[in-house]
């Protein structure tokens, strides 16, 4: 299905691919930067502690965000016609806006439960906002994927800079009044809706939600069930291991540890992520062509080579600056950010190669493994996380976690080389057959 998915998006984009990923890659870089421009701003309007509550509703948000709209988007650019791809969006939007009012009951009942047992106790107030977060992101994916499938990329594009100038603006101008980590919450929520309201722009769906209609999205439910039954736990694992630390290290430790940890993962994780997402958009866009030419696992090792290498001098420049460079830039009391930024940066560069090599297992239909890679990942990171617990150190639970993190992302580099070595054993022996 994720194969049939890379299939329709890269058919709507045409020849133009390459040049749409650029756009959207440009746009989310110029986004970022925003972000990371006021970052110096921010640090000194706000606490760690402040940053360790905003870490843990952000990871709230984002694993209940995997289950609102059972993942359905993601089918919005399978359909033939546009009609029933309405449909898919219709099904989306309702099941995210039932979703929400779950949540909103939830927090209404037991927001004060849910704040203790986390032990992040200022966070009971904030949760109010976790509904409105989830309608406002699960709209975005929604109206994302619908511009996706119109090849508006332009419009894709603008909201990545729209959102994060909404998450500054309301970051800077609510932080300036002393309001804690309610200012940090608002950014990520406001940029959220601007983000989804400018999007569903693009999505004019006029058709009466009368009897017949309600039959077509039901049968669209039925049509499209992968989704749920598979993609929704292979993402909530992957999103459980990325949100794990957030949620862990202030429950274990206290939130001025998890925003010391989150400011260290946003300033390393977040130019990564962008190179390794454009690296592996291209290496996807050419792995077919690989796979004809019998190419795919020496271009794939030629790359995982270069990037280690590039992001090994990286580290070594950057690593023993890295708790210097965090005091004068952000403050200091964020030099503890620094110390967990240089002890966590090889197990992100280790991740970082990965990430960029990992879009091949769709590419060869080896989605079961990447499966088995999230397990594994998140299984190493909770063992990590607890052995810190139990030494009473969070400075031994980031190290752990960073040594975990470094040797499951260089197995997951060996699961991809190897699985990359028997497909083009496959292919030699199908193409000797006179079957390839």
């Amino acid at each position: 299905m994720k194969n049939r998915l890379a299939v329709a998006i890269k058919r709507l984009a045409g020849n133009s691919f390459l040049r749409s990923v650029s756009t959207l890659v440009s746009a989310g870089v110029a986004g970022q930067a925003i972000l990371l421009a006021i970052m110096p701003l921010v640090t000194r309007l706000y606490t760690p502690a402040d940053f360790g509550v905003a870490a843990v509703f952000g990871a709230l948000m984002s694993t209940l965000l995997m289950v609102t709209s059972l993942r359905y988007e993601m089918a919005i650019v399978l359909p033939r016609s546009d009609r029933q791809a309405e449909i898919l969006m219709r099904l989306a939007l309702f099941l995210t806006f039932v979703s929400a009012a779950v949540v909103l009951i939830i927090v209404a009942i037991w927001r004060a439960p849910i704040a203790t047992m986390l032990r992040v106790p200022d966070l009971e107030g904030l949760l109010w906002a976790l509904p409105i977060a989830l309608v406002g992101a699960g709209a975005y994916r929604i109206f994302n994927f619908w511009a996706v499938r119109k090849q508006a990329f332009g419009l894709i594009a603008r909201t990545r800079i729209w959102q994060p100038l909404a998450n500054a603006a309301a970051q800077l101008s609510i932080g300036i009044s002393g309001s804690g980590p309610l200012g940090l919450i608002a950014g990520q929520v406001i940029g959220l809706v601007v983000g989804g309201k400018s999007l569903s722009r693009g999505a004019r769906v006029r058709t009466r939600l009368d009897r017949a209609e309600w039959r077509r999205i039901r049968s669209a439910a039925r049509q499209y069930a992968r989704f749920p039954k598979f993609d929704v736990p292979a993402a909530l694992i992957d999103t459980l291991s990325v949100q794990l630390p957030n949620l862990l290290l202030a429950l274990l430790f206290s939130p001025a540890v998890a925003g010391w940890y989150m400011l260290a993962d946003r300033m390393i994780l977040t130019p990564s992520s962008l190179i390794s997402q454009a690296v592996g958009q291209v290496v996807y866009a050419k792995s077919r062509d690989h796979v004809l030419r019998g190419s795919l696992l020496t271009s794939t090792a030629k790359i995982a080579a270069l990037l280690g290498l590039g992001v090994t001098a990286v580290g070594l420049v950057f690593v023993p600056l890295a708790p210097l460079l965090f005091h004068y830039i952000f403050g200091s009391q964020w030099e503890n950010a620094g110390l967990y930024a240089a002890i966590l940066f090889f197990g992100f560069a280790a991740q970082f190669v990965y990430s960029s090599i990992s879009l091949t297992l769709p590419a060869t239909n080896g989605q079961h493994l990447n499966l088995v890679i999230h397990v594994m990942l998140l299984t190493g990171k909770v063992l990590a996380l607890f052995y810190g617990y139990m030494q009473g150190s969070a400075l031994a639970a980031v190290g752990a976690f960073a040594l975990a993190t470094f040797i499951g992302n260089v197995a997951a580099i060996a699961i991809i080389l190897l699985h990359l070595r028997r497909c083009s054993t496959a292919a030699r022996a199908l193409a000797r057959n006179g079957r390839f």
